[in-house]
């Protein structure tokens, strides 16, 4: 059953070359940022993974994903502050802000 609720999760793309569309990955990227920013522990989100979907991932590993997650969103800040795109730069701020 929770098989089924993870293709039906994440599998479902139309993309003629899915699962290999890279949307699955991108979901699934989407579902881990939404559970950290609902203020999840690392801890807390390999609890709620297993129990959505059996799936098991160290804390360490979703720290390490974390911290590449605050590190990017802070240069596609700067990246969009030194193109004049401030709304762009205030939204990955804000995004941060939820990962932290």
């Amino acid at each position: 059953e929770r098989v089924l609720d993870f293709a039906e999760d994440f599998l479902d793309c139309t993309c003629e070359s899915n699962p290999y569309c890279g949307h699955p990955e991108r979901k699934f990227i989407s579902y881990l940022l939404d559970l950290r920013a609902q203020g999840l522990s690392p801890e807390a989100m390999v609890d709620v993974m297993t129990a959505d979907y059996m799936l098991y991932a160290y804390p360490g590993d979703l720290y390490s994903f974390l911290d590449d997650s605050v590190r990017t969103l802070e240069a596609v800040g700067e990246i969009a502050r030194v193109d004049g795109r401030e709304e762009e730069a205030q939204r990955a701020d804000r995004r941060k802000r939820d990962l932290l």
